[in-house]
């Protein structure tokens, strides 16, 4: 099927285990050396992108190598054709090195996105380096959005 790649290195899927609670839920998730992580920019398919109305990425793939330039490739092959790209900020602190790590790949994400989804939280990591004094974290969001850094 076009679109899809097998990954055959022997990658793990993720392994999840959630507690419902009402309060204080507890979820914990395996990923050291997930598969989805292991999408390397020669994989992403110009035409395919070309031929999609919408370019979804989620910011736990910006967390690592490969994926990490697998993903701003296809956000930037995106914006060059012209297909609407959309990010899911999707921040989970133990992906990644330390926060200031996150919100420089995430901005840079952003610069390409045409659409951020995220809550407050991810806001926040978003802004973690240069906030605007006196802007929210939506705020900084949208500015984000527009291009201006």
């Amino acid at each position: 099927m076009r679109g899809l790649k097998t990954d055959t290195t022997g990658a793990l899927s993720s392994l999840a285990f959630t507690e419902m609670r009402p309060e204080d839920c507890k979820v914990i998730i395996f990923r050291r050396g997930a598969a989805d992580l292991q999408l390397r920019a020669t994989d992403i398919d110009r035409d395919y992108i070309a031929e999609a109305r919408a370019l979804f990425a989620s910011g736990t793939a910006l967390s690592a190598s490969a994926s990490r330039e697998a993903t701003l490739h296809a956000m930037s092959l995106a914006r060059h054709v012209g297909t609407v790209v959309i990010l899911d900020i999707d921040y989970r602190p133990y992906g990644w090195a330390h926060a200031e790590e996150a919100s420089v790949y995430l901005r840079v994400a952003c610069a390409n996105a045409d659409i951020i989804i995220g809550n407050h939280e991810e806001f926040e990591v978003l802004d973690g380096l240069a906030p605007v004094p006196g802007l929210g974290a939506l705020e900084n969001a949208r500015r984000q959005l527009s291009g201006v850094t």
